[in-house]
């Protein structure tokens, strides 16, 4: 690694500043647009906390500092994405003779407490289903419910992705869209979501409005919905159904997956169709199957 003369100062350190093009540069070349974003974000905190700093004077109590600091305006788990993104700048500095250790190293991540998961009951999914008076809407809300994909999954599906014969749906990644594990997958397509698409694709041929290169979910203008209506909207008709509050469209994606866990799918399965990096993140939908667990117990 190369770095241009004037920017390393007379005692051959180098500061934040100087150091931020080059391992946003890096992170371009190496990793995905969302993590560089991040590179980012964590510079530009870092230098507003820390001031502009020679990397060979960054020490241990400065990244405890950037750790506190952050955790009073954000939350844990985004310091915690923070200073593990902090630890790789660092060991990038590391890694190209700019400072000799990582000060960072040592500096422990906060313990985030495991969450209760919002579910939706099937009984309280057949009233949010009843609620629902937009028949597209609700179609997208059963493509969440029978599918487990994410909202941005949803919105940058196209009807080429479907396939109707080998029942099979691809998520995957587009010239303006990329997953999140940066890896496409293959959906089963659910033969009762299946019926609604076809219906729905069918109204679209008739009204001369069909292409296969069209989202399936988009407005009058024929482009993707935003996200944030999706939301707002979802949370309108949970209010409407008199449902739990603290529902929102990802409980949808928790519900699909607990669901499948309930009814005795293999976890290696779930972690396939919901495109989990780690099957540990997969194996929180276990906790959810104490009714089934309880009656394995009874059979002893």
């Amino acid at each position: 690694m190369t770095i241009a003369k004037d920017i390393i100062r007379n005692d051959g350190s180098l500061s934040l500043n100087d150091f931020k093009p080059i391992a946003i540069n890096y992170s371009k070349n190496n990793h995905r647009a969302g993590n560089t974003q991040v590179y980012h974000r964590v510079f530009e905190n870092a230098i507003n906390i820390l001031g502009n700093k020679a990397l060979m004077e960054i020490n241990t109590l400065d990244i405890e500092e950037f750790k506190n600091i952050r955790s009073q305006s954000v939350k844990k788990t985004t310091v915690n994405i923070e200073l593990r993104t902090l630890k790789a700048i660092l060991n990038l500095a590391v890694k190209w003779n700019y400072i000799k250790t990582n000060p960072a190293k040592n500096v422990k991540q906060f313990k985030i407490s495991e969450k209760e998961l919002d579910f939706i009951s099937e009984n309280e999914m057949t009233t949010l289903l009843e609620n629902i008076d937009d028949l597209k809407y609700r179609l997208l809300v059963k493509t969440a419910y029978y599918t487990g994909m994410r909202l941005n999954e949803i919105l940058n599906l196209q009807w080429k992705d479907i396939g109707f014969t080998e029942m099979l749906i691809k998520v995957r990644n587009k010239e303006d869209f990329e997953t999140k594990s940066g890896k496409n997958r293959t959906i089963p397509l659910s033969s009762k979501l299946s019926e609604g698409l076809i219906l729905y694709k069918a109204s679209l041929v008739r009204d001369e409005i069909y292409n296969d290169d069209n989202y399936v979910f988009s407005n009058r203008k024929r482009k993707r919905y935003d996200k944030h209506y999706i939301s707002r909207t979802f949370k309108k008709f949970i209010r409407k159904a008199k449902l739990n509050d603290h529902y929102h469209f990802h409980s949808l994606r928790h519900t699909c997956f607990s669901t499948l866990a309930k009814k005795g799918i293999g976890i290696y399965d779930i972690k396939e169709i919901a495109g989990h990096s780690s099957i540990r993140t997969t194996e929180i939908y276990l906790h959810t199957c104490t009714e089934s667990l309880r009656k394995a117990i009874e059979k002893l």
